[in-house]
């Protein structure tokens, strides 16, 4: 390396490391300013929560693996949005599962366990309607 590519290299380094001590006391004076904010203890509540996520997750799978079973060569997915690729439907069933899981757990912890829980319990409910319609 040659002396003036040497002293870009360094001052480059030099300026990288400010630039991370800055973000290092910023995020201090960030966190010491912070309230802390206590999660409620729902007890039971939240239980009865994990059992309809799994509730969620299950029926999800079970509406899949029904509507996998089915599909043949002389049957068709009948759903235009879910459409005849595995991969398409599955990404769409798991996906939805995954992003409703996401949205009622943001709900649980805001302060609403009863309708999160409730949720849960019908996106549940649909997706074992449908597993059940595609002929367990």
């Amino acid at each position: 390396m040659r002396i003036s590519e040497m002293r870009n290299v360094v001052t480059l380094a030099i300026i990288m490391m400010l630039f991370t001590a800055c973000s290092a006391m910023a995020q201090d004076n960030l966190m010491s300013q912070a309230k802390v904010v206590e999660q409620p203890q729902y007890g039971s509540r939240d239980m009865t929560f994990r059992a309809s996520q799994f509730a969620v997750y299950a029926s999800a799978a079970s509406d899949l693996a029904t509507t996998w079973r089915g599909l043949s060569p002389d049957r068709q997915e009948l759903n235009p949005v879910l459409g005849q690729s595995r991969l398409r439907q599955g990404t769409i069933v798991m996906g939805s599962a995954v992003v409703m899981s996401f949205a009622t757990t943001k709900l649980f912890r805001a302060g609403h366990p009863k309708l999160a829980t409730a949720l849960n319990f019908f996106i549940a409910g649909g997706h074992s309607y449908a597993a059940a319609r595609n002929g367990w």
